[in-house]
Protein backbone atom coordinates (compact mmCIF):
# COMPACT_ATOMS: atom_id res chain seq x y z
CA UNK A 1 0.00 0.00 0.00
CA UNK A 2 2.91 2.03 0.92
CA UNK A 3 3.80 1.81 -2.97
CA UNK A 4 0.73 2.77 -4.37
CA UNK A 5 0.69 6.29 -1.88
CA UNK A 6 -0.98 5.25 0.67
CA UNK A 7 1.24 5.26 3.79
CA UNK A 8 -1.12 4.98 6.73
CA UNK A 9 -3.27 2.38 5.42
CA UNK A 10 -4.81 -0.13 7.52
CA UNK A 11 -5.48 -3.96 5.97
CA UNK A 12 -7.66 -6.36 7.74
CA UNK A 13 -7.61 -9.91 6.78
CA UNK A 14 -9.21 -12.82 9.16
CA UNK A 15 -9.43 -16.38 8.81
CA UNK A 16 -11.33 -19.12 10.99
CA UNK A 17 -11.71 -23.17 11.19
CA UNK A 18 -15.20 -23.90 10.57
CA UNK A 19 -16.67 -27.23 9.59
CA UNK A 20 -20.06 -29.01 8.63
CA UNK A 21 -23.59 -27.74 10.02
CA UNK A 22 -24.40 -30.15 12.45
CA UNK A 23 -20.66 -30.83 13.79
CA UNK A 24 -20.88 -32.45 17.13
CA UNK A 25 -19.74 -29.91 19.98
CA UNK A 26 -16.92 -32.53 21.54
CA UNK A 27 -15.36 -31.64 18.12
CA UNK A 28 -16.19 -28.03 17.89
CA UNK A 29 -14.48 -27.96 21.34
CA UNK A 30 -11.44 -29.94 20.65
CA UNK A 31 -11.10 -27.56 17.42
CA UNK A 32 -11.08 -24.56 19.78
CA UNK A 33 -9.08 -25.97 22.87
CA UNK A 34 -6.50 -26.70 19.92
CA UNK A 35 -6.64 -23.06 18.24
CA UNK A 36 -6.19 -21.88 21.90
CA UNK A 37 -3.06 -23.99 22.79
CA UNK A 38 -1.10 -22.89 19.51
CA UNK A 39 -1.53 -19.47 20.49
CA UNK A 40 -0.54 -19.77 23.88
CA UNK A 41 3.00 -20.69 22.31
CA UNK A 42 5.13 -18.12 23.41
CA UNK A 43 7.12 -18.33 19.45
CA UNK A 44 3.40 -18.50 17.71
CA UNK A 45 2.60 -15.40 18.99
CA UNK A 46 5.91 -13.80 18.49
CA UNK A 47 6.11 -14.52 15.14
CA UNK A 48 2.58 -13.20 14.09
CA UNK A 49 3.43 -9.59 16.25
CA UNK A 50 6.29 -9.54 14.73
CA UNK A 51 4.09 -9.66 11.10
CA UNK A 52 1.98 -6.92 12.73
CA UNK A 53 -1.06 -10.08 12.91
CA UNK A 54 -3.10 -9.95 15.76
CA UNK A 55 -4.94 -12.76 16.86
CA UNK A 56 -8.44 -13.16 18.08
CA UNK A 57 -9.72 -16.05 19.74
CA UNK A 58 -13.33 -16.11 19.72
CA UNK A 59 -15.75 -19.31 21.44
CA UNK A 60 -17.00 -21.23 18.93
CA UNK A 61 -20.79 -19.74 19.57
CA UNK A 62 -19.55 -15.79 19.22
CA UNK A 63 -17.67 -16.78 16.07
CA UNK A 64 -20.83 -18.85 14.59
CA UNK A 65 -22.81 -15.61 16.03
CA UNK A 66 -20.21 -13.17 13.47
CA UNK A 67 -22.20 -15.18 10.93
CA UNK A 68 -19.52 -17.77 9.85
Amino acid sequence: MIELGYPRSTCFFWAGLSGPPGIPANIVKILENAAKAVDAIPESFEKLDKTGLETVLPAADDYRKFGC
